[in-house]
C-alpha cells in the first residue's frame, strides 16, 4: 500500500499515512507528474497549484495547535467543575471531623492544599485517559470539535497508553507549557506526549 500524496510505503491496514497524514492510499506508487508544456493562452501554473493543494490536503488530516488549544480549554473547564464536585465535599467533611477532634484547621491548610492538588490530578487523569481510550477516542472537548486520538492507523488506544500520554504532559506543563508549541511546527502536529506515547490527533 502506498500513500498517493508522498509515495510512502505503508501497511495494508493503515487508514492514514503516518508520514504526511494523507488519506489517499493506493496499491501502487503515485505516478510522477507529467511535464507541462507552455501553450499560448493556457495558464502554466496549474501544475504547481495542484501540487500545493495535495500538500494542503495531506497535512489537514492532523489537528493543529489552535484547535487543540480550544479543545483543551473546554476540557479544563469540565475538569475544574468535576474537581470541585469531588474535592469540596471531602474537604468540608474532613474539616468538620478534624475540627471536632480539636485539630487546628489553620495549621492543616497546607495539607488540604496538597491533598486537593493530588485529587485534582487524579480527576484529570481519569477524565483524559478514560475518554481517549473509549469508543469516542476523545475527551468531550476534542469530541465537540471533531478530533480523535489514535495510533498511526487511527485506531483506538488502550487505557495504559492514554495514561502515558497524559503523564507525559506534566513535564511540558512544568516547563511553562512551552514544549506544547512543538505541535505548531511539526508536519504531523505531534507534541512530546504524542511522540512518547506513539499517538496522533486526527480531524475526524
Amino acid at each position: 500500500m502506498y500513500c498517493q500524496s508522498c509515495g510512502n510505503s505503508i501497511g495494508a491496514n493503515f487508514r492514514f499515512c503516518p508520514k504526511c497524514g494523507g488519506r489517499s492510499l493506493g496499491d501502487s506508487p503515485p505516478t510522477a507528474p507529467t511535464a507541462t508544456i507552455a501553450i499560448p493562452g493556457v495558464p502554466t501554473n496549474q501544475a504547481s497549484n495542484s501540487a500545493t493543494n495535495v500538500q494542503q490536503t495531506s497535512s489537514s488530516a492532523f489537528a493543529g495547535f489552535w484547535i487543540r488549544t480550544v479543545a483543551y480549554l473546554i476540557d479544563l473547564v469540565l475538569i475544574t467543575i468535576a474537581t470541585v464536585i469531588v474535592v469540596v465535599p471531602l474537604s468540608v467533611s474532613a474539616g468538620i471531623r478534624l475540627g471536632a477532634d480539636g485539630f487546628d484547621l489553620a495549621a492543616l491548610e497546607g495539607i488540604f492544599a496538597v491533598v486537593g492538588a493530588i485529587l485534582g490530578t487524579m480527576v484529570g487523569w481519569i477524565y483524559s485517559a478514560a475518554s481517549e481510550s473509549s469508543v469516542w477516542q476523545a475527551t468531550p472537548g476534542k469530541r465537540l470539535l471533531g478530533l480523535q486520538v489514535g495510533d498511526s492507523n487511527g485506531h483506538r488506544i488502550g487505557f495504559g497508553r492514554a495514561t502515558l500520554r497524559y503523564a507525559m504532559k506534566v513535564p511540558s506543563q512544568l516547563a511553562l507549557s512551552l514544549p506544547f508549541l512543538l505541535v505548531a511546527f511539526r508536519p504531523d502536529k505531534r507534541g512530546i506526549h504524542d511522540l512518547v506515547a506513539g499517538t496522533f490527533v486526527f480531524k475526524h
